[in-house]
């Protein structure tokens, strides 16, 4: 005597028609191929937007020091923004985007605007990378 289980089995591949595995598996094969071009042509979207970004950026460090009241804070990569005119600090953070990176971006632009810009130059940016979010979020400091 066979499961029940056993017997939906056998009835649900009975009405399978034949050749249909051969379909499904040309199907999943197309599908791969395509995800493998589309990831290709974002890389390469992203590979070009960071070159145009990066012309216009010159490195001045990184754990880049500004101490205010006597306590030292360090800025994960300061650079400036040639077109811009501005330095742009990046902190970088390994978990999900939350609300008191942005207070702290603006603690680093007002110590950078205060400490290090030049008159002729226009107030700081921040930029906070995360390597996890639910969905893409900004904020300007």
């Amino acid at each position: 005597m066979s499961s029940p289980k056993r017997e939906v089995r056998k009835r649900s591949q009975a009405r399978v028609p034949s050749g249909y595995a051969a379909v499904l598996a040309d199907v999943k094969q197309l599908i791969a191929e395509s995800r493998h071009r589309a990831l290709a042509t974002v890389n390469r979207e992203l590979v070009c937007l960071y070159w145009h970004i990066g012309r216009d950026l010159t490195f001045v460090g990184d754990e880049y020091a500004i101490t205010v009241v006597n306590d030292t804070s360090y800025i994960d990569l300061l650079f400036f923004h040639r077109r811009l005119q501005c330095l742009l600090s990046v902190d970088l953070k390994i978990g999900q985007f939350k609300p008191e990176y942005v207070g702290k971006s603006q603690f680093y632009c007002a110590a950078l605007d205060e400490q290090v810009k030049l008159a002729h130059e226009n107030p700081s940016i921040g930029l906070v990378l995360c390597k996890t979010a639910d969905r893409p979020k900004s904020a300007r400091p």
